[in-house]
C-alpha cells in the first residue's frame, strides 16, 4: 500500500491580507430603467428576479455593439442556474429571461464562464425555451441545460 505524502507547512504565508477595516456602503439604490454612468459608458438597469431575489441585469451601448450583462441569468449555451434557497423562482426566472429576450443586444456577458460577443440573444432565446419547457412540464429542474445547485430537484409553480 502506497501512503500518501505528506504536505509541509509553509514557514510563512504564501501571502498576507492586509489589515484594513474597509467597508463599502451603496451611494444610492437602483431599480429597472436607471442609467448609471461609467466613464463614457451607460448602463441600464434590469430588474432580472428569478436566479435570487434582486437579481439585476444590465444593458450598454458600446461603439461597435450592444451588451447585455446578466450576470446570473443566461449563460453560454442557453443553460440556467436554478438554486436551492428560498428567493430561487422558476416562474420569476421564465419572466425575467423572457423581458431579456425581447431587447436588442449583440453580445452576453454572463457572470461566470464563456462570454459570446457575438448573437449573445441566440443563447437567451435557447434558455427562454428551456424555462417555457420547464415550466410546461412542471419543475423540469434537472433536465439537460437547468443546472441544480445542490443537486437537488426544485419544484415549483410557472
Amino acid at each position: 500500500m502506497r501512503r500518501r505524502p505528506r504536505l509541509k507547512r509553509p514557514k510563512r504565508p504564501a501571502f498576507i491580507l492586509p489589515a484594513t477595516n474597509c467597508r463599502l456602503v451603496p451611494s444610492s439604490a437602483v431599480s429597472e430603467g436607471d442609467l448609471i454612468t461609467v466613464g463614457e459608458l451607460t448602463l441600464q438597469v434590469w430588474e432580472t428576479p428569478g436566479h435570487a431575489e434582486g437579481h439585476l441585469s444590465f444593458w450598454m451601448q458600446g461603439s461597435d455593439r450592444t451588451y447585455l450583462i446578466g450576470a446570473d441569468l443566461v449563460f453560454f449555451g442557453g443553460k440556467i442556474l436554478l438554486q436551492n434557497t428560498h428567493d430561487c423562482s422558476i416562474s420569476a426566472y421564465g419572466r425575467s429571461v423572457a423581458k431579456v429576450a425581447a431587447l436588442d443586444f449583440d453580445a452576453l456577458l454572463p457572470g461566470h464562464q464563456q462570454i459570446s460577443l457575438s448573437e449573445g440573444k441566440r443563447h437567451v432565446e435557447q434558455a427562454l425555451a428551456l424555462v417555457e419547457d420547464a415550466c410546461g412540464a412542471g419543475a423540469g429542474a434537472g433536465r439537460r441545460g437547468i443546472g441544480v445547485h445542490n443537486r437537488r430537484r426544485i419544484g415549483g409553480h410557472c
